[in-house]
């Protein structure tokens, strides 16, 4: 709800703003999610596992390994990295861990994959 507020902060006209349609607030959305993601810093490695997340939903780090061709090691350091900045969130399936990207990186990779 935080986000809808800043996007009719942003957008405010008076009355207008019981008008705003998805086509009017995706945009404004897209731009703000990709700043916040922006402010981390994101290598160009990071980035590139952060959108394959995306695209995948979620992901174990040895599929992110055979899908972006990296070794099952450097994944799971960046991994642990998109974590502590808290980009990704990690759920334990078992003895697996399944790796799953925030709103954010969604609203910010999802229409460009």
């Amino acid at each position: 709800f935080g986000l809808l507020q800043r996007l009719t902060n942003n957008l405010f006209v008076g009355d207008l703003t019981d008008r705003i349609t998805l086509d009017i607030a995706k945009p404004v959305i897209t731009e703000m999610a990709t700043k916040r993601i922006a402010k981390h810093k994101l290598t160009q490695n990071e980035e590139q596992i952060l959108k394959t997340l995306v695209k995948l939903q979620s992901a174990t780090a040895s599929e992110l390994a055979n899908k972006t061709r990296k070794s099952s090691q450097h994944v799971s350091n960046i991994l642990s990295s998109l974590a502590k900045t808290k980009l990704i969130t990690v759920r334990n399936e078992g003895r697996a861990r399944v790796y799953l990207p925030i709103l954010d990186a969604v609203v910010a990779y999802g229409a460009t994959m």
